[in-house]
């Protein structure tokens, strides 16, 4: 079957495929990365993909979600609703009645059993990755890092030919207030954002290895099957139905807080589905940023949550140590790729 070598902190990927004995090795460090990590061509990588008007192309008709969470449900049910052909992946059996309710073929399915997943995806046009840990940096590892690293091993000989991964702005560590765009240096602050961007160099720059004619192939040899579209989709803090951070925010009326300064970015998940179900049909190559328009100070959101509701404003402190403010994140990027219109443009009410 498949086997891979690889270093422990992510920077680089050896994928094997044994029915063929080719090695790919791919850098996925962007600091040091080489032209023969690059995706497909300079011409290729940022840039629009109209699956409809090229030439061999089908629409997408068979999605696979790996990983039907909180968000990975919500777009699977969009796709059925549309008539698309849906399989959804979760690891607990309970909730395979949940997936199964939305319109969705339910499979139960670990990222590291790469058989059954290389099976899964030979049956699928495209692919969402939105899997979702819990909050230990190690568990980060464990399933962004490795489910990228077995994803990688089943792609090949598959007809999938879009990947989308729900990846994070935790991977922007700027802590100054400035804005951020795609173009801006992920460095993270966090272990847990170290992870998703190692996650996030793995899959674009193992998917470029694998791509045929691409540079890095053995002796010029390219594996066969894998003529794959990589979308990275770095969604800011999440909420919607179910999911609502006002209660939360209203339990510390009155009480006292130091990070009024920090700037706060916000996505709705129903904005995070229109995105994806946008993508499926218009393809971008690359890594594009999803978040509200308005990046509000937390100063200012948590108070106009507390005024609409009519509970006292939070006593707002300044520490003595330097001011972190985050960064605010823009949202230009995929609004002139896809021409999104959000629903949820802003996430605080208006007091």
């Amino acid at each position: 079957m498949y086997a891979s070598a690889h270093s422990d902190n992510g920077d680089w990927c050896v994928i094997q495929l044994a029915s063929h004995g080719k090695y790919v090795e791919a850098n996925a460090s962007q600091k040091v990365a080489p032209r023969v990590a690059r995706p497909r061509s300079r011409r290729a990588a940022r840039r629009v993909l109209d699956v409809g008007g090229r030439r061999g192309y089908r629409p997408l008709v068979r999605v696979t979600i790996l990983g039907c969470g909180y968000v990975g449900c919500a777009i699977g049910e969009r796709l059925a609703a549309q008539g698309q052909r849906v399989v959804g992946t979760t690891t607990t059996p309970d909730r395979q009645a949940t997936i199964a309710a939305g319109g969705m073929e339910p499979q139960l399915l670990r990222l590291d059993e790469v058989p059954a997943l290389h099976r899964l995806l030979s049956d699928s046009d495209a692919v969402v990755l939105t899997v979702a840990p819990g909050k230990r940096g190690g568990a980060y590892r464990d399933v962004y890092l490795a489910g990228a690293r077995s994803l990688l091993l089943a792609l090949p000989l598959t007809p999938v030919r879009h990947l989308i991964y729900t990846s994070s702005t935790r991977v922007y560590g700027q802590d100054d207030g400035s804005w951020v765009t795609e173009s801006s240096p992920a460095q993270p602050a966090d272990e847990a954002g170290q992870v998703l961007a190692a996650t996030e160099r793995t899959l674009r720059w193992g998917v470029a290895a694998l791509s045929p004619g691409a540079p890095g192939t053995v002796c010029g040899t390219a594996l066969p099957g894998c003529h794959t579209i990589v979308t990275v989709l770095r969604l800011s803090g999440i909420y919607g139905p179910g999911r609502d951070p006002r209660p939360r925010i209203c339990a510390q009326a009155g009480g006292e807080r130091h990070d009024g300064e920090e700037f706060v970015n916000m996505i709705h998940r129903d904005d995070i589905v229109d995105a994806v179900v946008a993508l499926l049909h218009r393809p971008y190559d690359g890594v594009l940023n999803l978040t509200d328009d308005e990046p509000l100070r937390r100063r200012d959101y948590y108070d106009r949550v507390l005024a609409a509701a009519g509970l006292p404003p939070i006593c707002w402190t300044t520490p003595q140590a330097e001011l972190y403010q985050g960064k605010r994140v823009s949202n230009e990027g995929i609004k002139q790729h896809l021409g999104l219109t959000l629903r949820h443009p802003r996430h605080a009410p208006a007091a």
